[in-house]
């Protein structure tokens, strides 16, 4: 996990990143584990593109679908919400997403 977030953080701050690793690690060992020679790596990193339109829009449609199903019932937090296909389908011919 923290290597995630570094690597987005570089991308922000539009940083050089490094992988330093070892292929001799010994966790067992009585001295020190890693052993042998050190490699820096530039690790591969994908582009971010801004998603289309079109489907940001059609999430928060289903993100509304959710809260409109949900308002008047009483909502246990540790059970997951969801729309039935069948209405998201419907939603989304009735706002032209689809035809």
């Amino acid at each position: 996990m923290a290597s995630i977030a570094s690597i987005e953080a570089s991308k922000l701050w539009k940083c050089e990143t490094y992988y330093v690793f070892i292929f001799l690690y010994d966790p067992h060992s009585r001295g020190p584990r890693n052993k042998g020679e050190f490699y820096i790596e530039t690790p591969i990193t994908f582009p971010i593109n801004k998603p289309k339109e079109k489907y940001l829009r059609s999430l928060k449609m289903v993100a509304e679908l959710i809260k409109i199903k949900y308002e008047s019932k009483e909502y246990n937090y540790k059970q997951e919400k969801f729309i039935y296909k069948k209405k998201l389908i419907e939603e989304l011919e009735t706002k032209g997403f689809i035809d």
